[in-house]
């Protein structure tokens, strides 16, 4: 009786990591990057040692203060227990996820070290979804995940992907989506609305109808149409190609990344990831 009770080791150890170790963690690397960087970072970092500070409060604060009623021990509940404890996890993350995304930032291993965290944490995430033990609260938590990228989407078509000193095609010293498809347009109309659909019409689409479907704006039923835009949105093979010319371009000139190449990339990997579990949820019906 009590081995059916208990629950799996990978749900125990999703639970102990949420609790014992990214916060705690997360703070001493905001901490490090507060005390050594500057500028625009320092107040990233600071930002998300405060976050993860207010979140170690609300996990061990109400207890060891003995805060047993009141606003206070409300709110913290609720925000211990914000789409099962990951919301409030990813959010004090993301101030640092964006100082990684600074140009010329120092202590490069601080952002390895938070990468790690967050990569430590998807695993799980990603192991419990496909054993179907997926808490209800993290499930729910790809509506506002997925959400996020109708900002971020748009956002990364902006960064600027590379800076090339020599690079026929765009002829611009600073390259982003937007800039490269306005060149290309004026050489080949056809070519540019074909790039600008399926690379960055197609992946909003795609992501919008997602929402409505969370949301019950759409019923599930519109699954068949969900699949038809995932097979038109391109923006991974977008990617991909991006990824040759940039490592080509180096043999033709100076060619340097920037930050948005990795922001994209991050976002279309984000996409690909709610799209799957979203139609997995969607197909058992878990999704509130």
């Amino acid at each position: 009786m009590e081995a059916f009770l208990r629950p799996p080791t990978e749900v125990l150890v999703f639970i102990a990591f949420k609790k014992y170790v990214y916060l705690e963690a997360l703070i001493l690397v905001s901490g490090l990057r507060w005390l050594y960087d500057s500028g625009l970072e320092k107040r990233l970092s600071l930002m998300a040692f405060f976050l993860s500070a207010i979140g170690l409060f609300a996990l061990f604060g109400i207890g060891f203060f003995e805060i047993y009623s009141g606003p206070v021990r409300s709110l913290c509940l609720w925000w211990s227990r914000f789409a099962d404890g990951s919301g409030m996890l990813l959010i004090a993350s993301s101030p640092l996820a964006l100082a990684a995304f600074r140009p010329n930032r120092r202590y490069r291993w601080t952002d390895g070290l938070h990468a790690i965290l967050l990569a430590a944490l998807i695993t799980l995430w990603w192991i419990l979804c496909s054993l179907d033990q997926l808490p209800k609260g993290s499930v729910a938590m790809l509506r506002y995940f997925n959400l996020v990228l109708l900002i971020l989407f748009p956002l990364s078509w902006f960064a600027p992907l590379m800076h090339a000193g020599l690079l026929p095609l765009f002829g611009l010293s600073e390259i982003s989506i937007i800039t490269g498809v306005q060149s290309l347009w004026k050489s080949d109309v056809i070519l540019a609305s074909l790039v600008m659909f399926f690379a960055l019409v197609a992946p909003m689409l795609k992501t919008a109808l997602i929402a409505l479907m969370h949301f019950r704006v759409l019923a599930p039923v519109g699954l068949s149409a969900l699949a038809l835009l995932g097979k038109l949105a391109m923006a991974d093979v977008f990617l991909i190609a991006l990824y040759i010319v940039i490592f080509k371009g180096v043999g033709l000139g100076h060619v340097e990344t920037a930050w948005g190449l990795y922001f994209f990339s991050f976002c279309i990997m984000a996409s690909l990831t709610v799209h799957w579990l979203s139609q997995r949820e969607f197909r058992l019906s878990r999704l509130p």
